[in-house]
């Protein structure tokens, strides 16, 4: 969470996530993933 301010946006700590809501922000964050490598390498994505 970022509580935004008058100065800006600010980091919180936030503890360690318990395994199952770590595992479906994994399985998000693998898809998202294939795209943004190759499009941050510019490279065109290849097919499967």
């Amino acid at each position: 969470m970022y509580p935004v301010l008058a100065a800006g946006i600010r980091p919180t700590r936030v503890d360690a996530l318990p395994p199952q809501l770590a595992a479906l922000n994994r399985t998000y964050l693998s898809t998202a993933e294939l795209v943004v490598r190759p499009a941050a390498a510019r490279e065109r994505l290849s097919r499967f």
